[in-house]
């Protein structure tokens, strides 16, 4: 329904904008050397395909994660 997709779309902006969302986490890989962070391919590829997410119901569903619980899920 249309409210669905308005909530999932605050929910996304929510998560991805925050203080500690997608942006945080890609400088802070991009700027580790591979023997800081031996799974930085594994996470920037985690952050590219939540910030590509678009279902509604995705979003609705994760509402109660941070980028970093989505990440840490998405590279087990």
């Amino acid at each position: 329904s249309p409210k669905q997709i308005a909530w999932a779309t605050r929910i996304r902006h929510e998560i991805l904008d925050a203080k500690t969302g997608a942006e945080h986490w890609r400088k802070l890989f991009e700027a580790a050397s591979e023997e800081d962070a031996p799974n930085k391919v594994q996470v920037l590829a985690a952050i590219d395909a939540i910030v590509a997410e678009t279902s509604a119901s995705w979003w609705i569903d994760h509402r109660r994660e941070t980028m970093r619980t989505l990440i840490n899920a998405a590279i087990r």
